[in-house]
């Protein structure tokens, strides 16, 4: 998934909240197999469709540092790469409701934030 539209798993607790905001009652079928899970929702036609669109937007880019870590394992000044490192990010995820190819609302859902992941590096001091 894009930054901004994963889930947070919090074991012990109940993270995940549902309601239903349609008329009718909705089905919800429940797969897991294999390591995969299917949700399949199912529900009535309402008089008003409107599509639904989530989208998220970096707001910020925070880059990851370097730390080298000097050994005599390695020959001088040669480099080798312990842990790749990986820039973090602040997003924004929204919520986009559009009826006959009109945005009629934009709701903010998260904002969310990736710790950046440091490089680790060995350098050779022999």
């Amino acid at each position: 998934m894009p930054v901004g539209r994963d889930a947070t798993v919090s074991y012990g607790t109940i993270d995940f909240v549902f309601k239903n905001n349609r008329t009718y009652p909705i089905k919800i079928k429940c797969k897991s197999q294999n390591g995969i899970s299917e949700i399949e929702i199912k529900g009535i036609k309402e008089e008003t469709e409107y599509e639904v669109i989530i989208e998220s937007e970096v707001t910020e880019v925070l880059p990851y540092s370097t730390r080298y870590i000097q050994t005599d394992e390695l020959p001088k000044n040669e480099e080798e790469i312990i842990q790749k490192g990986h820039n973090g990010y602040k997003t924004e995820a929204y919520k986009i409701l559009k009826l006959n190819g009109k945005i009629v609302s934009k709701t903010l859902l998260s904002k969310d934030s990736y710790n950046p992941m440091q490089e680790v590096i060995k350098k050779g001091i022999k």
